[in-house]
């Protein structure tokens, strides 16, 4: 039987109140025995821990264990762990590789004041020794491996530095400059736990069990998402999914939402990732800079290209004239000029000759927050803003009519126009045409909210004159 070294790591996360996590991982033998590539360590070290962690503990009331394990919580501890784990896959790779590396010196180019060293593992490298220090380097030099640092780029390791000591002087080959961390994309997919709740009572002396079951976890719509072997090699995405405000209140699951909807992107709608921009809580600047690239890309594109935009996160009126605008993380929600305004996002768009340009936004613009009540505490009613003149072959998917609040599923730990938006494309495996997805959506969003909220919510769908007629036939797949 294998020795398993057990590797403890106390995580305290404050934003969800958990309790202490031990983090199981596998010994440093283990990685020369089976040589794994950086995801299947990372896969490895965060399922084992994610499985020990999301367990219901016997003397856990289940209010609490509820209140620790979400979909919230288990995706900012998978994230935690998943830099641990890089890191400790990193030491485990350096005390496999160095003692078969070795170092041999070459030619001197005293112009450039360089040094051509060869290396058994990783080629020729250069290393700057100035003309004085040049002569007694190459009298005298050694590799210091201990030195010796690594990063993981996709699913490759890659050097980033070696030292050489001569003289008591240390003197570096540095490819820092091109090196930074590059997180591995893990899909790690968890069933939903089912806990069974034993209910105990006393009647006429006799005790009575039975059970009950809760479910937590992922939501139906992020497991199980259909997967398709087109290339949709003409469509390019923008995400921003802005959830952690600077000023303002967060908006709950909003990253949750834009980064399920980024992998129906990829998987169900087969847009490859290089055409996919996804961004977590987006600055204003960062807002600018991904919708540039998205004109950019549909200009050059000369009429051959589609483009999809979606945003979840706060949206706020102007209240002078009734503008519409998105706010960035570093936004102020008394301050429309702080945010992104919905004109400007349409005209940069719609004017590209793009053969269509569509927008979905889970958000609301009447200065409501998406759990209820207003976004600036010093707001006591909600404005009717004005969404915006489309430009060019456009159609936007709105989360709710322009004096409505566009609210969360708390049970399915998404905003509730993106769960019936994702639960459509999952049933249908993208093989929708827009008319069908609007009506879908339409429909089970008004249910839905009369039922959790006991207010209207009443998604909407917009589509520019020169499209009027033809919108409901496109198609995602085609």
């Amino acid at each position: 039987m294998r020795k398993i070294f057990i590797f403890t790591v106390i995580l305290m996360l404050a934003a969800g109140g958990f309790a202490q996590s031990e983090v199981v991982t596998k010994p440093q033998k283990f990685y020369i025995a089976k040589n794994p590539s950086p995801s299947e360590y990372i896969t490895m070290f965060v399922t084992d821990s994610i499985t020990k962690w999301q367990q219901k503990g016997m003397f856990e009331p289940t209010a609490e264990y509820q209140k620790r394990v979400t979909t919230q919580t288990r995706q900012q501890l998978v994230d935690r762990l998943t830099k641990i784990a890089a890191d400790k896959f990193l030491v485990d790779y350096k005390k496999s590789k160095l003692p078969t590396l070795n170092a041999s010196l070459r030619d001197y180019d005293a112009d450039n004041q360089t040094f051509l060293m060869n290396t058994s593992e990783y080629g020729q490298m250069i290393v700057p020794v100035p003309l004085s220090a040049a002569p007694a380097f190459q009298q005298s030099w050694q590799l210091d491996k201990n030195k010796t640092e690594f990063y993981i780029d996709g699913d490759n390791v890659k050097l980033k530095k070696m030292a050489f000591t001569s003289q008591g002087q240390t003197y570096w080959y540095d490819n820092s400059q091109q090196a930074t961390f590059a997180s591995v994309d893990v899909n790690i997919n968890f069933a939903p736990i089912d806990i069974d709740i034993p209910s105990g009572g006393n009647n006429t002396g006799r005790q009575n069990i039975g059970g009950g079951t809760i479910t937590v976890g992922e939501s139906d719509v992020d497991v199980n998402i259909p997967t398709t072997n087109v290339v949709n090699d003409n469509t390019f995405v923008v995400i921003i999914a802005n959830e952690k405000y600077q000023k303002e209140v967060p908006v709950s699951f909003a990253v949750n939402d834009g980064r399920t909807f980024n992998k129906y992107c990829n998987k169900t709608l087969g847009i490859p990732d290089k055409h996919i921009h996804y961004v977590e809580n987006a600055t204003l600047n960062n807002i600018k800079f991904e919708i540039k690239w998205l004109k950019d890309v549909l200009t050059v594109n000369n009429g051959n290209a589609k483009a999809i935009v979606y945003y979840s996160g706060h949206g706020i009126p102007d209240e002078a004239n009734g503008n519409a605008y998105i706010l960035p993380v570093d936004g102020y929600g008394s301050d429309p000029t702080t945010g992104y305004s919905l004109d400007d996002l349409y005209n940069q768009l719609g004017n590209t000759n793009a053969v269509s340009v569509t927008y979905f936004i889970d958000a609301c613009f009447s200065g409501a927050k998406k759990e209820g009540g207003v976004v600036v505490a010093s707001k006591c009613v909600t404005v009717k803003a004005k969404t915006g003149i489309l430009q060019g072959n456009s159609v936007v998917f709105s989360a709710a009519t322009e004096d409505e609040t566009a609210y969360i599923y708390k049970e399915k730990s998404h905003g509730m126009f993106t769960y019936f938006l994702l639960k459509k494309l999952q049933e249908t495996a993208g093989n929708v045409n827009y008319k069908e997805l609007a009506d879908y959506v339409q429909s089970e969003v008004r249910k839905t909210s009369l039922v959790e909220n006991s207010k209207k919510q009443t998604p909407t769908v917009t589509p520019s004159f020169s499209v009027n007629e033809i919108w409901g036939k496109w198609n995602f797949n085609l």
